[in-house]
């Protein structure tokens, strides 16, 4: 039986290279890029490309990239320190930094992180909760940096953020004036990841508009969710559904601050793949403000750029559009379209060109990035 343990042990540390690494994840939240620059020092060094790499110069605005990786195991010399700081800078040259401070044992490594800025000191944990603190010093605003180990099948990696504190949104009671955000919230069951947390973080984050228009609203306690908005936005629409059975309904729903006097849906008749588990297709509703009305649509799109689901999703643009004629909405009053287009437009531009002309969408802030889906920012 000794022999037998002993061999078990034996096999896994042989195997242990191979899933040895520790990656160092960095999430920007904010508007500005970032440039990373990794130092590594200690009582012995691992060597770089074999035994730890840097991965990326450069983090964009609202993107989470791995910036580092290290081996726990391959290098790791017994009774030794290896230390590694990612020095990240802003434009203006302010600099905070993300830390690890590795040892080595004769069975394995062990690890200690944090962070450190120009008014927050080093304070290092090896345990998996989550750690915040505030810094003046990368920024105009108060800034907030927290970090937490998360566990895998090899060694934990670790995950830092940097997100600027919140500006809330103003209410606009200009009547001419219609401030509103479409947001996919991504609140798909047994896909997407904390749902609740995010259910209960999200209204203090949609305040001060006039109209939301929601997709994905999907998962159970959405019911307590369109609740708490209902705070703020009273008027809503009924969530985008068809008679019969479907594993999901449409999940998009338009909620107002203002009196929604009209209401209507449509359905996509055609679908591919797993879009074909939801109703998907377009909420309308006719928002009176002040003595103004604007007529928005929420929509979400065929997803995939594979042929079918492309072609479907010009035919679904149309479909809008002849929506909207049938209302036979005056042409002298706004008409707004919103959701999740799903459209790839760096990579087909004609598509996106297509959906302009057929709608007569303004591009607006569309023209500002690179896609409207990706799963790093949204």
């Amino acid at each position: 039986m000794k022999i037998t343990q002993w061999s078990l042990i034996l096999t896994g540390l042989i195997a242990m290279p191979a899933l040895a690494d520790t990656d160092v994840y960095l999430t920007n939240n904010s508007d500005q890029p970032l440039t990373i620059q990794v130092k590594h020092d200690g009582s012995d060094l691992l060597k770089y490309g074999d035994e730890w790499q840097q991965h990326v110069q450069t983090l964009g605005p609202w993107e989470t990239k791995s910036v580092l990786s290290f081996n726990r195991w391959e290098g790791v010399k017994t009774n030794h320190t290896y230390r590694f700081e990612t020095v990240v800078s802003n434009p203006k040259g302010e600099s905070i930094s993300l830390n690890q401070v590795m040892k080595g044992h004769w069975y394995n490594s062990s690890i200690q992180y944090g962070v450190s800025a120009a008014d927050v000191n080093l304070a290092l944990k090896d345990d998996r909760n989550v750690h915040r603190s505030p810094t003046w010093a990368f920024g105009e605003r108060e800034v907030e940096l927290a970090f937490k180990s998360s566990a895998t099948a090899r060694y934990d990696d670790l995950h830092y953020t940097i997100t600027p504190s919140k500006v809330d949104e103003v209410a606009d009671d200009n009547d001419q004036h219609l401030k509103i955000m479409t947001y996919n919230i991504w609140a798909l069951p047994a896909i997407a990841s904390h749902i609740d947390e995010r259910f209960e973080l999200i209204p203090d984050y949609v305040k001060g508009y006039d109209v939301l228009a929601l997709q994905e609203v999907f998962a159970n306690g959405r019911g307590a969710f369109l609740r708490e908005l209902a705070k703020e936005y009273p008027y809503q629409t009924k969530m985008l559904d068809k008679d019969g059975f479907n594993i999901y309904d449409g999940g998009v729903i338009i909620v107002s601050r203002y009196p929604i006097v009209n209401q209507a849906q449509f359905v996509f008749p055609d679908c591919t793949g797993t879009d074909c588990f939801a109703d998907k297709g377009v909420n309308y509703a006719e928002v009176i403000k002040g003595g103004e009305a604007y007529h928005v649509f929420a929509t979400h799109t065929a997803s995939y750029d594979t042929d079918t689901a492309r072609d479907y999703r010009q035919r679904q643009f149309k479909q809008m559009r002849a929506l909207a004629q049938s209302l036979k909405i005056p042409a002298n009053e706004t008409v707004v379209y919103s959701g999740d287009f799903n459209v790839n437009k760096r990579k087909f531009p004609g598509d996106y060109q297509h959906l302009i002309l057929v709608s007569t969408i303004l591009q607006a802030s569309l023209s500002l990035v690179a896609r409207t889906w990706n799963i790093s920012t949204t």
